[in-house]
C-alpha cells in the first residue's frame, strides 16, 4: 500500500485536530462500543453532518475478537440514523485502498463504490 507510512504516522493527537477541524462546519457524533462484562472500550463509530447537508462516516472499528458479533452494523446503523435526523442529503464513506474487503459490509446499508480518488505521493 502507498499510504501505508501516512496511516502509521497518524497519531491520535493529528486526527483529533483534525476531527475538530472538520467539525466547525457542522456536528461531530462519536459513539463508544463497550463490552459489558469487562468495561473495555471494543469499537468506535464516528460521523459528521456539514451545515451543507453533506455527511460522512468518518471512521469505524471493532476488534478482530468482537467482530462478526453484529456491532459494526449497530454502530453503522446509529450513525446513519442520526445523519437523518440531522438533515443530511448525502452520506458517504471513504474505504483506503487495501481495505476493499470493507465493500460488501457498507453495501449492506447502500454505500456502493462511485469514484476513485488518486493522490499524489509527497
Amino acid at each position: 500500500m502507498n499510504f501505508k507510512s501516512h496511516y502509521e504516522a497518524f497519531t491520535f493527537a493529528m486526527r483529533k485536530k483534525n476531527l475538530l477541524t472538520k467539525a466547525q462546519n457542522g456536528r461531530l457524533r462519536i459513539e463508544i462500543a463497550v463490552d459489558p462484562k469487562t468495561t473495555q472500550n471494543v469499537g468506535y463509530c464516528i460521523s459528521r453532518v456539514e451545515c451543507s447537508g453533506d455527511a460522512e462516516m468518518e471512521s469505524l472499528y471493532v476488534q478482530d475478537d468482537y467482530r462478526g458479533l453484529g456491532l459494526g452494523e449497530t454502530l453503522l446503523g446509529n450513525a446513519i440514523a442520526w445523519m437523518d435526523e440531522m438533515g443530511a442529503h448525502t452520506k458517504s464513506v471513504s474505504v483506503a485502498v487495501g481495505n476493499e474487503k470493507a465493500f460488501s459490509f457498507y453495501e449492506r446499508f447502500g454505500f456502493y463504490p462511485r469514484k476513485t480518488l488518486l493522490e499524489q505521493i509527497k
